[in-house]
């Protein structure tokens, strides 16, 4: 049964911070960072809590130079992460049709309150994706 993964976003300078509880202590988003562990057919929302981050300018996903050799954005999502009736929230759902067991580096850019427009490149893990 697919299921709703929130990354929760807010920005501490220089850092954009994120967790995916809101009981959970924040975390520097940075390259290495899986900020969600996703099956075939979850939800993904990106979600700013508070006024530190003014909008969410994009997310892009399925990069090609990001992928391995063969894939597309396709094999991950099914629907690529778009702006859902505010600037402070995006959602995309999960497809991970043969990607399996693998990471897409996506790039985050948001626009902060403070110092202007701020780009990360983390990755969402999908886990456990359906046999071919």
């Amino acid at each position: 049964m697919p299921n709703t993964i929130t990354i929760y976003l807010t920005y501490q300078s220089p850092n954009l911070m994120w967790r995916n509880d809101p009981s959970e202590e924040w975390k520097v988003m940075e390259e290495t960072s899986a900020t969600a562990r996703t099956t075939a057919g979850d939800t993904v929302v990106w979600q700013v809590v508070d006024d530190s981050i003014k909008k969410i300018i994009n997310i892009k996903v399925g990069i090609k130079d990001k992928l391995p050799p063969g894939y597309k954005w396709k094999d991950i999502w099914s629907e690529k992460p778009k702006k859902d009736g505010e600037d402070t929230k995006f959602t995309g759902v999960v497809s991970g049709n043969t990607f399996r067991g693998q990471a897409d580096g996506y790039d985050i850019t948001v626009q902060t309150k403070d110092d202007g427009n701020v780009t990360v490149d983390p990755d969402v893990e999908v886990t456990d994706p359906p046999e071919k």
